[in-house]
């Protein structure tokens, strides 16, 4: 190999790991939605090898920047276990559900090719279970019905499945995946177990697994209709819950046009509910401040931790039983409309729920806002030493929890001065409220709003604000000496008899002018530190 194509791939390899941008933990959503811009595969999967990642980020904006030809670093993230299964997998479902048709089939495409290597892997190792089958299987299978493969895809991968079948060399685990691949892909040429699919069969099959196969996979709405209802029937026809027992046709008409068993509440319903306190037991919320560039944000710290996260998302659905009166059972708030639970629920929208610093969607997921203004941190300011939440039902509490808050001392919040001029005249306030420090400081005669400083009591002493005079001009460059006069050329050698003669000295260059002196810096003006104990109210 020739020496530059070393160097070469040199550079290649250096290149790869250090033109890899490098991002901050804990990693924002604000963040993502900057850095998505120029590097938006790196920034994706930074944020979700994050615990507390929310999958939501990658419907929209986020996940359509992804370019095609990284559709593959986005598998392997999830064949290495860089990022969760589950969200990694919630991710792709909002990338296939709401990328542009083009690029969720050419995502599709490359799934697709994952899962049949995985397939293949496997039976070439018997294994029980290929990195990732399952996730694939379930990406491709439950994919939105308008999104198709194209059909030398399809017709390929429905081949070699076939081919897979016959050799009979996949482990039980894996073989039901297969065959229930096969099928969807049958389905989608509006064919089952070699018949075609019309409504009269529909109404002969009972398997709630095939009917939900049908419904998603069947080539036109129709079907899909008639598979959709055919299941629910099936299912409430099977069901062992009371209230769905005493009304099978409710329940299907409600399942029907909505996809969720909403049941009507009266107005003096008694209700109340129970939140799985190991939800929120040990952890606690961070708020964190730069009060120059008027941001606040919050982060979670675990009680055992000493480092910041991203707040998590709490599913309510999972951890908020509900008590109803008249119910036979606990019940939740209603979920995702596309798995047609026929268990009774509440829409979130019914409970009463206001806090600046949570938002409850309609899926009962419970978010936190990653930043706020500082008007809205210092509303926190008077929640005391937890931030509080109530969740109420025709304004009666029904639940309510709380959550460890702390203000972070920023560092010490400078104003400076422009070049040479004096530090600007600053006019500060300072009050405490249940037991923090609030500072409110604002320029003398500027129409900047005023910057917001919440501290803990604790922090007060060791933190100040201040006025800073500005840097003095820098002098003026002295101007360069006069260069020497050259010196007189030697004689030249006679060879080989005579040794060439020495040159003449040059004179000596003239000397550089001083330059001038800087100005000198303005002086600050000082304002004083924070006290341990802050009366109602001192204007410095």
């Amino acid at each position: 190999m020739r020496p530059y194509s070393i160097v070469f791939i040199g550079l290649t390899m250096l290149c790869a790991v250090a033109c890899v941008p490098r991002f901050p933990y804990p990693y924002t959503k604000a963040q993502l939605k900057a850095d998505s811009r120029r590097h938006p595969t790196h920034a994706l999967l930074h944020y979700l090898s994050q615990k507390e990642a929310d999958p939501s980020v990658c419907a929209g904006k986020v996940g359509s920047r992804i370019q095609t030809d990284d559709y593959e670093s986005l598998i392997e993230a999830l064949q290495k276990k860089r990022i969760s299964p589950a969200i990694w997998e919630a991710c792709i479902k909002q990338m296939l559900d709401g990328l542009k048709s083009q690029k969720a089939t050419e995502l599709l495409v490359v799934l697709t090719e994952a899962y049949l290597e995985a397939v293949e892997g496997a039976a070439a190792s018997d294994a029980t279970a290929g990195t990732g089958i399952k996730i694939f299987h379930d990406l491709i299978v439950q994919r939105p019905a308008g999104l198709t493969l194209p059909g030398a895809e399809h017709e390929r991968l429905l081949e070699e499945l076939r081919q897979i079948e016959a050799d009979n060399r996949l482990s039980p685990t894996v073989a039901p995946l297969v065959s229930d691949m096969r099928e969807a892909l049958e389905l989608e040429s509006g064919r089952w177990q070699g018949k075609t699919v019309t409504p009269a069969l529909l109404a002969t099959v009972d398997a709630p697994k095939t009917l939900e196969r049908m419904m998603r996979r069947l080539p036109n709405e129709e079907l899909r209709i008639g598979a959709k209802r055919r299941l629910l029937e099936v299912r409430i026809g099977r069901s062992t819950i009371e209230e769905v027992r005493d009304d099978p046709r409710g329940t299907l008409e409600r399942l029907m046009s909505t996809g969720v068993n909403a049941i009507p509440l009266p107005a003096d319903a008694q209700v109340s509910a129970v939140l799985e306190q190991s939800t929120v037991a040990n952890w606690s919320v961070w708020v964190k401040q730069d009060p120059l560039a008027r941001q606040v944000g919050m982060f979670a710290k675990h009680r055992s931790k000493s480092k910041e996260k991203l707040l998590p998302v709490i599913d309510l659905r999972r951890h908020l039983s509900i008590s109803v009166e008249g119910i036979s059972q606990a019940i939740t708030f209603c979920g995702d409309p596309r798995s047609l639970a026929l268990v009774p629920c509440i829409p979130s929208s019914l409970v009463e729920f206001s806090n600046i610093a949570a938002d409850l969607d309609e899926q009962g997921k419970l978010r936190f806002a990653e930043g706020l203004t500082a008007g809205a941190a210092l509303h926190l300011v008077g929640q005391s030493s937890t931030l509080d939440f109530t969740f109420s039902f025709k304004g009666r509490p029904i639940v309510q929890f709380a959550l460890p808050i702390r203000f972070e001392q920023p560092q010490d919040t400078r104003f400076a001065a422009g070049t040479g001029a004096q530090g600007p005249p600053l006019r500060a306030t300072m009050f405490s409220v249940r037991g923090r420090v609030v500072i409110e400081v604002s320029v003398e005669g500027d129409s900047e709003p005023t910057r917001v400083i919440v501290l803990e009591a604790s922090d007060a002493p060791g933190f100040s604000v201040i006025s800073a005079g500005g840097q003095g001009q820098t002098g003026r460059t002295g101007s360069p000496g006069s260069d020497g006069m050259a010196g007189m050329r030697g004689t030249s050698a006679i060879c080989p008899y005579t040794s060439g003669g020495a040159g003449g000295a040059g004179t000596t260059g003239g000397g550089a002018v001083t330059g001038a002196p800087g100005e000198t810096a303005a002086t600050g003006v000082p304002y004083r530190r924070g006290s341990d104990a802050c009366p109602d109210s001192v204007s410095g």
